[in-house]
């Protein structure tokens, strides 16, 4: 397929168009015919580097003759998005255009919608045309069904143009509002006084009201498609809309800066990271075991991790056409070095693909991932996109260098006049890497968010290769709403999806469809949970947990008993770590430690959520470099941190977070006598509103203690799975009948994000900073130089906003340094010496906030009832 369409005439409906301006940079001025035509150009371009015309066709279903009318329809799309800037008190007001005489009745800066009106007037007038050959030739179902979806598509294509600069909200309500403006006859004079070298007698105006009114959205619609079929609307719409923002963005790029864009990050030689990837001395030693097996003893963890990574390589080859793919393999089994030969192997068999999407929960992963890969390929191939990470900035050159440096190193070492900011910002924006490490956060916001910038992403994402990690940590009550969308977007915008984890719900189960097959990269995943070598890495003892049981009343006695056991292991040279679900439980739990002479306090250290950055790489590199020590935490320990103890106490939540816990114990499987003591101090519930918390899902019930220890993690989930399908059907917010009827078929674009979101913000937080002085990573930084610098930043309004963008990018890591998040409504009456707006707040006296040199949030927050699971 190509974009060999038949464009709207502008010459023939429009006089003197080479008057109108399209967009102004000081005396610089873009024709409007020239922007259209620039836009078109990106599009097209877009399409062709990501190799989506393919995708874009398996929209359409129906004959060749309904599908050039289809193809006309697209192509339209980028092409007359701006067709309403020729109204002319938006060319006079807006584009300084002093040649139009404006009369004073007439004020209405309006482009976006009079573009949708003139769009869908035009192409109503060109469906009346097949609808007449269709009657003529004999109109049957089959007819009927394809007439139905040109008007479909049109409508979606007129809402997209509608909203190009707001983005997608209610496709229902706003489109509604639209076509009443254009069967209003007041409407269509103001268009045609606004427009007034549009000729608009060509055209009947009066035929598209009497069509929309006999050929409605929702009729149409529910002919059309049944029940969830309706999400191809949905993605389709995405897609379309994304091209168009970012064709529109690139075109606009180039006017301003003169600059245009040939390098949309795509991998363009997938043999040459391939090769990369197998000069890696650890692929070479997987490589020499699949010639001979005997390279590794049999109790060697490397034997073990080539015959997953050997087997995952055979599976996907055979079955690579299949969109979605499960690698379940236990914790310290080298998934991550397998995924990216998965990755490759995909790329290399389907060569329409072209990106790799690497999506992780929490940034340490992201930060972890990513250091790996830069062991295997070019760093400026990796784009690192969340909250935390600068920009890689692109350097005036002649070739545009891209420069990654970040902190300090940054400051000394790059003249900030030769970034180009707007090139380094829009790198960041469109993601122009062929290997892109996320968020789930960033990654849900690019599938299921609402505004421009959410939207841009989206056709990056088409033909890739996406490797979600520990799935299983979203909330459950969206599981099945996760894999319906999922499929749908991996059928049509052939994306390879890959679910990995070590407890992996099998989410197939919950597809209406049962002839859904979703492919399973180890066969046999009991040749491996059950392997000595990782399910014995760590034993698992129950006795505290009778004894917290018995002493739940009288919280004193277990953690003096808690403690004793704790020091018996350190006394002995281990290294041990103790897990509380809240805060406050594991600060009174260190402060008993503190408090013990037995235990040296050069020995021991406390995590929490109230630990920065600094504080967190200190420790965690100390439990690498110490031979014993008593490390106590919350949660923040149990995914995407490399520590490896000897010993593990863990208070008992959610089975998959108990079982993330035991990896962070004997991760190197190397030790013979690690141990992990389960007890149960706090209820989990008050923290986790998931099926996961009821007690007969933990360790409270002796079925799930023999589930953990035999790793049968799909016995857990079938139960789970099965109890959110009854929840799927009741009457309550979580009816997944309802939510497809009520928003997903009428395309209701800011409920379905809201259902899809990740993390529910019940609450505002402030950044508290503290401008201490501390060191990181070898270098010292001044907490009040950092605020100054900040601020100054944050209320330069000469700046130029690229410039900004990427400089804020930089300072806020460091900010991040000095800052801490508090719940806004748990802070009263708190003394700050500075503040930025209302959500950041700077306290010059902040050693009372600080105990052993750690912050410590009781003392700030008033509340101390709060019981803060971090």
């Amino acid at each position: 397929m190509n974009f060999d369409a038949r464009l709207f005439p502008t010459g023939e409906y429009i006089k003197n168009i080479e008057k109108y301006i399209g967009h102004i940079k000081e005396d610089n001025k873009e024709k409007l015919e020239d922007h259209m035509k620039l836009v078109l150009r990106y599009f097209e371009q877009i399409c062709k580097e990501k190799n989506l015309f393919p995708i874009l066709k398996k929209f359409w279903q129906g004959s060749e003759k309904g599908y050039e009318y289809w193809k006309d329809m697209l192509i339209n799309v980028p092409y007359m998005h701006d067709i309403g800037k020729v109204n002319i008190v938006f060319q006079y007001e807006k584009m300084k255009n002093k040649i139009f005489d404006v009369e004073m009745d007439i004020q209405d800066t309006t482009h976006s919608k009079f573009s949708a009106a003139i769009y869908m007037i035009y192409f109503s007038n060109k469906l009346k045309e097949i609808m007449e050959l269709y009657t003529s030739e004999g109109m049957n179902k089959d007819r009927d069904n394809e007439l139905s979806r040109l008007f479909l598509y049109m409508y979606i294509n007129t809402y997209i143009i509608s909203r190009h600069h707001t983005g997608l909200e209610n496709f229902n309500l706003q489109f509604e509002d639209l076509i009443e403006n254009i069967k209003d006859e007041k409407w269509q004079i103001k268009l045609k006084n606004h427009c007034e070298d549009f000729d608009f007698s060509k055209l009947d105006m009066k035929l598209c009201s009497s069509l929309v009114d006999k050929i409605n959205y929702s009729y149409i619609r529910d002919k059309v498609y049944k029940k969830w079929e309706i999400l191809e609307l949905y993605i389709y719409s995405r897609l379309v809309y994304g091209l168009l923002v970012s064709a529109d963005f690139y075109a606009t790029y180039e006017f301003m800066t003169g600059n245009s864009i040939d390098d949309f990050g795509v991998i363009k030689d997938v043999d040459d990271l391939i090769e990369k990837f197998e000069n890696n001395k650890i692929v070479q030693n997987i490589r020499k075991y699949d010639i001979d097996n005997n390279i590794f003893a049999q109790n060697n963890i490397n034997k073990y991790r080539s015959e997953i990574f050997l087997e995952a390589e055979r599976n996907i080859k055979l079955k690579n056409n299949e969109n979605i793919f499960f690698l379940e393999a236990p914790t310290g089994s080298g998934k991550t070095i397998t995924s990216i030969n998965i990755a490759l192997n995909l790329l290399k068999e389907n060569k329409n693909l072209n990106n790799i999407f690497y999506i992780f929960p929490f940034n340490t992963l992201v930060e972890q991932t990513s250091n790996s890969l830069y062991q295997f390929f070019d760093k400026k191939d990796i784009g690192i996109i969340n909250s935390i990470t600068p920009m890689d900035n692109v350097i005036k050159t002649d070739k545009n260098e891209i420069i990654k440096v970040s902190g300090a190193e940054k400051e000394e070492n790059l003249d900030y006049e030769n970034i180009d900011y707007e090139a380094t910002l829009l790198k960041r924006q469109f993601l122009h890497y062929p290997i892109i490490v996320t968020t789930h956060v960033h990654s849900f916001r690019d599938l299921f968010g609402t505004e421009r910038g959410a939207n841009f992403v989206i056709s990056h994402l088409a033909n890739s290769v996406v490797i979600l990690d520990e799935i299983q940590s979203y909330k459950s009550t969206i599981w099945k709403e996760i894999i319906i969308f999922l499929k749908k977007y991996a059928q049509l915008l052939n994306i390879k999806i890959v679910i990995m984890s070590a407890t992996l719900p099998n989410l197939s189960v919950l597809l209406e469809d049962s002839d859904t097959n979703i492919c399973n990269l180890i066969s046999n995943r009991e040749k491996y949970f059950n392997n000595p070598i990782f399910k014995n890495r760590v034993n698992i003892d129950y006795e505290l947990m009778s004894y917290s049981n018995n002493f739940k009343s009288d919280r004193e006695i277990f953690l003096t008993i808690l403690e004793e056991k704790v020091i018996s292991y350190y006394k002995n040279g281990k290294k041990v770590v103790v897990e509380f679900i809240f805060k406050k439980s594991a600060s009174k739990f260190y402060q008993l430690l503190a408090d013990n002479l037995e235990v040296d306090l050069e020995d021991l250290f406390l995590i929490t959520g109230d630990d920065n950055k600094v504080e967190r790489e200190r420790i965690i590199n100390l439990t690498r470099e110490k031979s014993k020590m008593i490390l106590v935490a919350t949660q923040v320990i149990e995914a995407g941190v490399d520590i490896d103890m000897d010993i593990g106490f863990k208070d008992n939540s959610l089975l998959d977070l108990d079982e993330q816990f035991l990896g962070r114990v004997n991760r190197s499987c190397k030790k013979s006598d690690s141990k992990v003591y389960f007890f149960n101090l706090d209820d989990s519930k008050k923290i986790y509103k998931d099926i996961r918390s009821k007690s007969i899902y933990t360790l409270l019930n002796m079925g799930m203690q023999h589930i953990l220890s035999e790793k049968s993690f799909q016995e857990y989930y079938k139960k789970i799975l099965n109890d959110l399908e009854k929840e799927s059907v009741k009457n309550n917010d979580n009816n997944l009948k309802q939510f497809l009827e009520k928003y997903v078929v009428n395309l209701n674009y800011k409920e379905i994000k809201n259902r899809l979101e990740l993390i529910n913000n019940d609450y505002e937080s402030v950044l508290v900073f503290f401008p201490r002085k501390l060191y990181y990573k070898g270098i010292e930084y001044d907490g009040n130089e950092i605020w100054f610098k900040f601020k100054e930043l944050v209320y330069n309004k000469k700046m130029n906003y690229a410039e900004k963008m990427v400089r804020l990018a930089d300072i806020l890591e460091k900010v991040n340094l000095f800052g801490y998040n508090i719940p806004k409504k748990y802070i009263f009456g708190i003394s700050y010496s500075d503040k930025i707006g209302d959500s950041i707040l700077k306290i010059d006296n902040w050693e009372q906030y600080f105990i052993n040199n750690k912050f410590d949030r009781d003392t700030l927050v008033a509340d101390n009832s709060i019981d803060f699971i971090v």
